[in-house]
Parts: C-alpha cells; sequence; structure tokens
C-alpha cells in the first residue's frame, strides 16, 4: 500500500468524521424534542437534496481539475461553511443554516468523488479494490465516529462550539491531502472529449457491466443507508428504550459492524470469487436481516441482529464500489462517480424522508418488513433481467456467426 493511499485514508476518515458530527448532533437533538424521526431526518434532507441540482456543475468541477488540489480546496471551504453554520444555528437563524447544509452537501459530492478518483489514479492497479477498501473504510468509520462524537457532546456543549470542532477536522483533511504531492505525481484532469459533462451517462448507459454495478450500489445507498440514519436512533431510543444517555449504543454497534464488514470486505479479492453472485448475497443477507432487530425486546438479541445487519450492509458497499471502480475507464472515474453520488444524495434524501414520514405513521419495525420485501424483488428482477439480457446476447451471437 502506497503512502498516497494511507494519507487519502486518513484525511477521508477525518475529513467523514466531520462531515457527520455536526449534522448527527442537530439530528438527534431535534429527535429528543418530539421523537419525530421526520423532523430529525430534515437536517439530512436540507443537506443533500439541493445539492443534486448541481450536478452539473459537480461533474465539471471534477473532470476539469486534478484531484489533490480540489480535494484541498473543497475541505477549506467545508471548514468555513461549518463554522458559518454553527455561528447561524446559535443565532436561529434557520433559514440560512439550511442554505449552508446545501452547500456542505455540494461539497461533499466533490469530495467523495474526487477521492475516487484519486484511488484510480494513485492506486497500483492490482492493489486498486484493497486501495478502496482502506479509503472508504476510512469514510464508514469516520462517519461512524462522528455521529459518536455527536450523542457525546450535543448534551455537553453548544452547537456553536461543536461546528468550530467540526471545522477543525475539514483543516486536518486538507493538510494531509497536501500532504499526497511527495508520494505520487498529480495525476492530469482527464480529457473532456464531450462537450457535455454527462460523459458519465452515456458511459452507464452502454457498458453493461457498469450499469449493473452502478443499479446495486445505488440501491444499497438509497434504501439500506437510508432506512440505518433513523435506525441507529430508533433502535436503541424507541424500540428498546434506553433513554437519551445510552442512545450512542446504536452508534456503537453500527461502527462495530462496519469495521467486521471491511475486513471481510477486504479479504474478498484473494477468494476469486464472482463479484456478480458476491454482490447478490451480500444484499440478499442485508434484506434478510433488515427486519431481524425487531424479533425480539431483548437488548442483546435486538442489537446483535442489528449488528449482523451493518456487516452485510458494509460488505455490499465495498463490493459493489469496487466493482464499479475497477470496471470504469480511468477517464470516466469523475464523471460517473459524480453523477452516482449526486443521485445517492437525492434518492437518500427522499427516501429518507419517505421511510421517517413511515415510521411515525407506522413504525419501523412495519417499514423494515416493507422495505425489505421491496429489496427482495429488486433482487429478482435484476436477477431475471440478467437471465433475459445473457440470454438474448447468445442468440445474437449465434445469429451473427450463421
Amino acid at each position: 500500500m502506497n503512502i498516497s493511499m494511507v494519507l487519502l485514508s486518513l484525511s477521508t476518515l477525518i475529513s467523514s468524521a466531520g462531515t457527520t458530527l455536526l449534522v448527527s448532533a442537530l439530528a438527534l437533538s431535534l429527535f429528543d424534542q418530539d421523537a419525530s424521526a421526520l423532523k430529525a431526518s430534515g437536517v439530512y434532507i436540507a443537506q443533500f437534496l439541493p445539492a443534486i441540482f448541481l450536478l452539473p456543475l459537480a461533474v465539471r468541477t471534477c473532470n476539469n481539475h486534478e484531484p489533490r488540489k480540489g480535494l484541498i480546496l473543497a475541505e477549506v471551504a467545508s471548514a468555513i461553511s461549518t463554522i458559518l453554520l454553527g455561528f447561524f444555528i446559535q443565532l436561529e437563524w434557520l433559514f440560512m443554516g439550511y442554505c449552508i447544509l446545501a452547500i456542505r452537501g455540494f461539497l461533499e459530492i466533490i469530495t467523495k468523488t474526487f477521492r475516487s478518483v484519486s484511488v484510480k489514479n494513485f492506486a497500483i492497479p492490482s492493489k486498486l479494490e484493497k486501495s478502496n477498501n482502506l479509503v472508504m473504510g476510512g469514510s464508514f468509520l469516520g462517519q461512524a465516529l462522528g455521529a459518536l462524537a455527536g450523542f457525546f457532546l450535543v448534551s455537553k456543549i453548544s452547537i456553536l462550539h461543536i461546528a468550530l470542532i467540526d471545522g477543525l477536522t475539514f483543516l486536518v483533511s486538507a493538510l494531509l491531502c497536501s500532504g499526497i504531492v511527495y508520494a505520487c505525481v498529480d495525476a492530469k484532469p482527464a480529457a473532456n472529449d464531450f462537450k457535455s459533462s454527462w460523459a458519465g451517462l452515456l458511459e452507464i448507459r452502454n457498458n453493461p457491466r457498469i450499469r449493473l454495478y452502478f443499479i446495486y450500489l445505488s440501491w444499497v445507498v438509497i434504501i439500506f443507508q437510508s432506512y440505518n440514519q433513523i435506525a441507529r436512533t430508533w433502535i436503541p431510543l424507541a424500540w428498546l428504550d434506553f433513554g437519551l444517555e445510552k442512545g450512542i449504543t446504536g452508534e456503537l454497534i453500527g461502527c462495530g459492524g462496519i469495521l467486521v464488514g471491511l475486513l471481510i470486505a477486504n479479504s474478498m479479492p484473494a477468494l476469486k470469487i464472482n463479484k456478480n453472485i458476491l454482490i447478490f448475497l451480500s444484499i440478499f443477507f442485508t434484506c434478510s436481516f433488515l427486519s431481524a432487530p425487531f424479533a425480539t425486546k431483548d437488548p442483546a438479541t435486538s442489537l446483535f441482529f442489528y449488528f449482523v445487519y451493518m456487516v452485510f450492509f458494509e460488505i455490499g458497499f465495498m463490493v459493489s464500489m469496487n466493482s464499479l471502480l475497477v470496471a470504469c475507464p480511468k477517464h470516466r472515474v469523475a464523471s460517473v462517480m459524480s453523477i452516482f453520488y449526486a443521485f445517492s444524495f437525492g434518492g437518500l434524501t427522499v427516501s429518507g424522508l419517505l421511510i421517517a414520514y413511515s415510521t411515525d405513521l407506522y413504525r419501523l419495525p412495519v417499514v423494515s418488513l416493507i422495505l425489505a420485501l421491496i429489496s427482495f424483488l429488486f433482487l429478482l428482477g435484476i436477477h431475471v433481467d440478467s437471465i433475459f439480457s445473457k440470454t438474448k446476447r447468445r442468440t445474437s451471437e449465434s445469429g451473427s456467426r450463421q
């Protein structure tokens, strides 16, 4: 593993912790007021939904700038916007706060895309999957640690002080990114051979493998992650009645599941198993454990099932993303990944809103059963479509030979 990937992973971990820290504290504070999952999810909606309308700008930015400098500038901008957000919340200027959250969402699309481009450019080709596991592992662990810090600090210090700490994490991340130049040669921006910034859409449409992995990865993020944004607080607070002082339990269990899932995913490239089968099985088992925490009120059993859910969720995410990065041509990574992040953020926002609203009406056990059923049908549909496409392709090839 080269030093650039280590620096990028550390930067990602610290930046992701910062990204999650403040919004987690805000969401928990709102949920504690009246136990409304919808109100708590509003913080994430404000951050991610407006950002999808700036997708063309995000694609163009990531296509036309080399990733190291882009990461540094984006992290500095994130630090400034986060501190401003803390001031606006402290002054109770909520509208301005929501506007800053939207800016943060746009910056997150850019930073995540630049990281994917960096992995493709700077990693040794034979180590690409392990390099991406390291970087994305930093991302997931950072998110979990940021959420844990948010849970802990929200009752100890003000939102403004949390924002100041948050801003510092982005500046540290930018400093780490600046060190990448000494470890490898900066990659030049990809040539933009399409007048439009939507070259990634053509790549997704025309390449069956990229299209399949894009669909799988989007599903994992949009359905399973949006569900987890609610489950990680709803299970300990509403289902197990732990109280706010023990609300951090869900984050701890989720963090452990992410770590175990990441370790398992990191060992899979050596197994030489078909990627499509791995993704299918990981999503299948994620669906199987989606409702399992609500099978019992026993805390140990319920939280164990949630832990297993998080393990399979992480495996599905990592195998899907690794497969997409490997299959995607280097000059299309920026465009494809920008589109993925904008699409997944938008989908995550909409699905999170629907799941939160449904949870307030029918409670999460019922909602989780519906999500599991929909996901099983999705897997069945993908499998049937894959068989149909292969049969059609073989028939076409046979006819052309005759």
